[in-house]
Parts: structure tokens; sequence; C-alpha cells
């Protein structure tokens, strides 16, 4: 690709970005008399653009994430320069994973009320949600565990280990395997043996391969990372600036069974 082809590509990128921001309806939200005002997002485009290039989000302000049906979805978003913390929905209602709370909460999505409130603990730091919806397990990714958690009565059942830097989960309902993918470079694959017993195995992936998606068909967990270079120094405008991708070494890791 010529010098002229990239600078047309990344000019219709960043086109493509703008258009799919522009003017995103607002919705209002309140939760325990706290209010919220969020973007909705409920079209491929915005959902791929969804807050990149974000400098700045103002203070009790969100996006939400509309899908046209329920399935596991896992996020990773490139570009981002402002802390972020994400809610699941699912058809009987939303599970919002609040990182710095350690917390799950069930809200009625219609009534747009909090229903119940639970603590993760020993879990911190959660990071990643999935669901299986026919055995009600929930999968939260936290730091160097996964809280396995009822999904009706919010009890943590088992907190097996998980490597180190977790980003995304995932729950296979075909195989019985919630998948955690951690940025030390390891795939976790947990399993319920019995009722309330499960085991968890590392497979090798590679470092920084933190974001996941499954291909509920072929069973297949996709990973991506790449190489990095030193992290820059640290400026008024991006006080937690992130180390540059090096050319050509973006990969997608395929790990199936």
């Amino acid at each position: 690709m010529n010098r002229i082809t990239k600078a047309l590509a990344i000019a219709a990128l960043a086109l493509f970005a703008a258009l799919a921001n522009a003017q995103l309806p607002d919705i209002a939200l309140e939760i325990n008399g706290h209010k919220l005002t969020a973007e909705v997002a409920s079209t491929d485009a915005q959902r791929t653009t969804g807050l990149m290039e974000r400098r700045i989000l103002p203070e009790n302000r969100g996006m939400v994430f509309v899908f046209p049906y329920a399935s596991p979805q896992s996020f990773w978003m490139m570009n981002t320069y402002i802390p972020l913390s994400i809610a699941f929905i699912d058809e009987a209602g939303t599970i919002v994973n609040i990182e710095d709370n350690s917390e799950l909460t069930a809200i009625d999505p219609n009534k747009l009320e909090v229903k119940s409130t639970w603590p993760l603990a020993p879990c911190e730091g959660p990071s990643g949600l999935s669901i299986d919806r026919k055995n009600r397990r929930l999968f939260a990714g936290c730091d160097k565990m996964m809280a396995i958690v009822d999904a009706d009565s919010g009890k943590v059942l088992a907190t097996p280990a998980i490597g180190d830097g977790v980003d995304a989960t995932t729950f296979d309902a075909g195989t019985g395997l919630a998948f955690a993918s951690c940025g030390e470079g390891v795939l976790t694959v947990v399993k319920e043996e019995s009722p309330g017993k499960f085991s968890a195995e590392n497979v090798p992936t590679q470092r920084g391969a933190r974001t996941l998606a499954l291909d509920a068909k072929t069973h297949n967990v996709f990973v991506v990372t790449a190489e990095f270079g030193p992290r820059p120094a640290a400026t008024a405008d991006n006080p937690h600036p992130r180390p540059p991708m090096l050319p050509d070494s973006f990969v997608v890791l395929v790990v199936g069974r």
C-alpha cells in the first residue's frame, strides 16, 4: 500500500468514526436516585466506534450498546484514553459489572430499577462478565481469579485461579466451558466438573492477548495481541500513555480443543 492509499485509508477511518458518533441519541437513566445520561449506539458502525478517541467523558455520562438479539458479548476498544466500566444486559434483566466497586447489580431494564446488589468478595477489579443461561452461572474475571456466581441468588460459588491481567471472559454453551483471556499470556479454561465444583487450566497464548471472541459453531477461541515498544512519557493530555504497537506485529491466535 503506497503512502497516498494509506493516507486515504486513515482519512476514511477518521470520517467513519466521526459519522458513527455524530449526533447519537441520548437516553436518561436513573438508578437508586442517581441520574445518568447515555448515548445510544445501535448500529454496527456506532458500536464499532464506541468511545474511541474520546479524551473527555463528562461526569454522569456514558454509552449504551444496543444489539438486535441476545447473545454473549465481549468488548475491546482501541484508542481509548479514558477509564471505562461496562454493564452487560441479558433478556431476563441487566447484570452490571461495576469494576470500581467489585459488585454485581441486577437491574430491571423495563423499570430501570435496581433489583439486587451482590458483593463479589474476595474478587477484586472485575473486568469481564459472561453467563451460562441454562445453569444460571455468571463468570466474572477478576484479579488472578474468576468469581463464579449464582445468577439468581448472587452467591459466589467458587473462585478458581486464572492468569494475571484478565480483560475478557466468555462462556461456550456447547462445551460448558468458560474462558478468561489474560494479559500475562494465558487463556484460562474453567469447567464445572460437578455441581459447585470447578477446575481451571491455563493454555499458553502470547503476552498482551487479553481480548477474546468465541466461535460457537467450531468452539474455537480467538485472542489478539501484538508486540509493543517502550511506553512514552506521560503528558497532561495523556497521563496514562500506552506503549505503541510495533509495525507488522499484530496477530490473531486461535485456540481449539
